[in-house]
């Protein structure tokens, strides 16, 4: 379960990833998906997801010329800012900081 739950997550990364649709994919209900997933990652799915986002826009920081901006709206995220309050909340320091290191 859990492995194909996070090949899910992987495969919709780019996308905004809704809780319910990933339940309707995987078969389950969403509170059986979302108690299951706690029990076997130790984290709900939206933040596994926000962790995973924010992993994928640390590679992009590091290795490409992307701005902040085309990261943000590549990864789905609703606002730039809202991606860049997630990146300080999850790292302690913003995408540019990040990037400059």
């Amino acid at each position: 379960f859990i492995q194909a739950a996070i090949s899910y997550i992987r495969k919709n990364l780019t996308e905004n990833i809704r809780i319910d649709e990933m339940a309707a994919a995987l078969y389950i209900s969403r509170s059986q998906l979302t108690v299951r997933f706690k029990q076997e990652t130790g984290m709900s799915p939206t933040a596994y997801i926000q962790t995973e986002k924010i992993r994928k826009a640390q590679s992009f920081l590091a290795n490409t010329n992307k701005s902040i901006a085309e990261i943000s709206a590549y990864l789905g995220f609703s606002s730039q800012s809202h991606f860049q309050n997630l990146f300080k909340k999850l790292t302690k320091i913003t995408p540019r900081q990040y990037r400059n290191q």
